[in-house]
């Protein structure tokens, strides 16, 4: 939603007794955890001029220097071992969270980037040096 310019918007509301159901609490932690990583991809962000190519999503800081790319793993799939993608090409890629600098090559206007070893199976963020 971000990529694109938009909000989400999260409403959890209390049950009649006051109380916050607990699968309201579980997702609230997971998306909190989840945003500690890679939240740098979401706020203060805008709209690319090239926000979406396959599983990517990109998204660029108020100041247009610093691009992220984020990854949108969707239920049921694994994770793969690279990504490639061929709009706002890098010179380098970090992996938002740990600031790991991961493998990229360049070739034919298309840049891969191979992912590490041992990722959680679950969406993430990059940071695209450019």
């Amino acid at each position: 939603v971000v990529a694109k310019g938009g909000n989400l918007v999260l409403g959890v509301g209390p049950s009649p007794e006051g109380l916050i159901q607990p699968e309201a609490v579980s997702r609230l932690q997971v998306i909190g955890k989840w945003l500690r990583s890679y939240g740098k991809a979401i706020y203060g962000t805008t709209i690319t001029r090239h926000y979406h190519e396959g599983d990517l999503w990109f998204t660029a800081s108020k100041d247009g220097r610093q691009l992220y790319a984020i990854y949108a793993l969707k239920d049921g799939e694994t994770l793969p071992k690279t990504l490639s993608w061929t709009v706002n090409i890098p010179k380098s890629v970090r992996m938002l969270g740990t600031g790991k600098t991961l493998r990229m090559k360049r070739h034919n206007g298309t840049v891969t980037v191979t992912l590490p070893d041992g990722m959680r199976n679950e969406p993430f963020a990059l940071q695209l040096n450019m």
